[in-house]
């Protein structure tokens, strides 16, 4: 080999490998790359995780405080970190802070902080108060309050026979018709959601008011819709275990009469309860009907123990029938039924009547006064039923 044929020769291996080497560079600057790409994608997708539960914890943190402000609207807590369950073994936390609106006390801001791993996240809620109006601790019209009623009937009201009912502070209201007829005056207000009917010489001396309005006298006679009111869902369970708790579970039907002050306040029967003449202090709760009737025209009195309902009826209905004078103090539930005063005989109450079927009457009734009746369960404590606490804005 010459010396030209040998130059050529190197200067072929040398081009040759200036290529190899130009391309093992571009293939690990290529790899290079894919591994810088690939390390940005796995930080992003944990920081985009982290975020998203991040901003689930800010979540829960606004339910808290709106499920707390709920019940007692006056209770705005300050910054408040909690622990917060993400999934197994993974925790994070958020912070609360509940700013008041200036020259709205019934207003409020909830702002929570979210935080997970590295992430954080910001939910904001607007919380509005709703209080229900009220006159002389009686709701105001259509209030939507169930507790707020002297009468509660989610289906209609019926008021026959000659009576002089004083009933001044508080509303009678059903979902259904309101129809009345005979020497029958109610000194208080009546709203239907349906329609108000007068007969003859049926009076309401305050507000009477419906889509629909006829016949009779009303003092203040207003044409306009009536929303319908929900019929509380009163959980019972406390009641029964309390009941249990002290012997007075009663798997057959029970007939009482006399003074009768079950222990622990609540007296439970799987079955009818009848009642007849005396005074029955407590709670008293049947499965079944309860009738309440007494010999000679004599009186039956309730009393309530507490703030627990003193007569229910869970899936039958209530009757009154021959009772010379029915004097109660309290609430009286008809969870499913009705409610059905028939005949002579006086009532007189103080508390409310709620029934999920109809009310009735005939016959005379002398007063019911409104007292608020919500009732705090064995254990339980007071809810301001009568707000209503809702969101008004959301942001995350």
């Amino acid at each position: 080999m010459n010396t030209l044929q040998i130059k050529t020769f190197q200067s072929k291996n040398g081009s040759a490998l200036l290529t190899v080497m130009g391309i093992v560079l571009l293939i690990a600057a290529l790899a290079a790359g894919v591994v810088a790409l690939g390390r940005q994608q796995v930080f992003s997708s944990v920081r985009l995780r982290d975020y998203v539960k991040a901003q689930m914890i800010a979540e829960a943190g606004v339910n808290d405080a709106y499920n707390l402000m709920k019940t007692n609207f006056t209770a705005r807590p300050s910054t408040l970190p909690k622990e917060f369950e993400c999934g197994i073994g993974e925790t994070g936390t958020y912070n609360i802070v509940v700013n008041t609106v200036t020259n709205d006390i019934n207003a409020a801001s909830i702002i929570s902080t979210g935080y997970y791993g590295t992430a954080s996240a910001m939910v904001r809620a607007d919380v509005k108060n709703y209080p229900i109006a009220t006159i002389n601790g009686a709701p105001v019209q259509g209030g939507g309050n169930p507790y707020g009623f002297a009468i509660l009937s989610g289906g209609n009201l019926g008021w026959a026979g000659n009576s002089d009912m004083q009933m001044s502070n508080g509303f009678m209201h059903c979902n259904g018709n309101y129809s009345a007829n005979g020497n029958n005056i109610v000194w208080g207000n009546v709203e239907s959601c349906l329609g108000i009917s007068l007969v003859g010489g049926a009076t309401i001396k305050g507000i009477g008011k419906a889509p629909s309005v006829s016949g009779g006298t009303i003092g203040t006679r207003i044409t306009n819709n009536v929303p319908v009111v929900a019929i509380p869902d009163i959980d019972l369970t406390p009641y029964y275990n309390v009941a249990l708790a002290n012997g007075q579970v009663f798997q057959t039907g029970k007939v009482l009469s006399g003074i009768v002050s079950p222990p622990g306040g609540v007296m439970w029967v799987n079955g009818t309860m009848s009642i007849g003449n005396g005074t029955f202090t407590g709670s008293f709760i049947a499965t079944g009907a309860i009738d309440m009737q007494t010999t000679g025209n004599n009186t039956i009195t309730l009393n309530k123990v507490n703030r627990y309902p003193v007569l229910v009826s869970r899936d039958g209905s209530i009757t009154i029938k021959q009772v010379k004078t029915l004097t109660f103090n309290g609430l009286i539930y008809v969870k499913t039924g009705s409610l059905d005063k028939q005949g002579n005989g006086e009532v007189m109450g103080t508390g409310a009547i709620i029934a999920a079927g109809n009310v009735s009457k005939n016959g005379g009734w002398s007063g019911l006064v409104y007292s608020d009746p919500t009732p705090v369960p064995p254990g339980g404590s007071m809810v301001n039923s009568s707000d209503k606490t809702v969101i008004t804005a959301w942001q995350d």
